[in-house]
């Protein structure tokens, strides 16, 4: 559930990213014409940097949690590897 998790907060961390940076584009259009503040062009560009370090940040999260993974299991997992949260019930018999 930890990886999972994890990979659930690269996913968030993500869309994020990408509104900062459509933010950043959209801010950065708007100085240009003198419609906003340059100090509001700074503003966003801070909190570009911020979600890029949240994105750092799940990133690692993930990789640590996959590496638990792979000790508890005593397995070695591949990066490729995708966990899933679904699974058939198989009936006995």
């Amino acid at each position: 559930m930890t990886v999972l998790r994890a990979q659930d907060g690269v996913d968030v961390a993500q869309r994020q990213l990408d509104r900062a940076r459509q933010n950043l584009q959209l801010i950065q259009t708007r100085v240009g014409t003198g419609a906003v503040a340059g100090t509001h062009g700074q503003q966003v560009e801070i909190d570009l940097g911020r979600t890029e370090v949240q994105m750092i940040q799940a990133e690692r999260d993930l990789s640590r949690s996959r590496l638990q993974l792979a000790e508890q299991m005593g397995l070695d997992l591949a990066e490729d590897v995708q966990l899933l949260s679904e699974f058939e019930i198989l009936q006995a018999g």
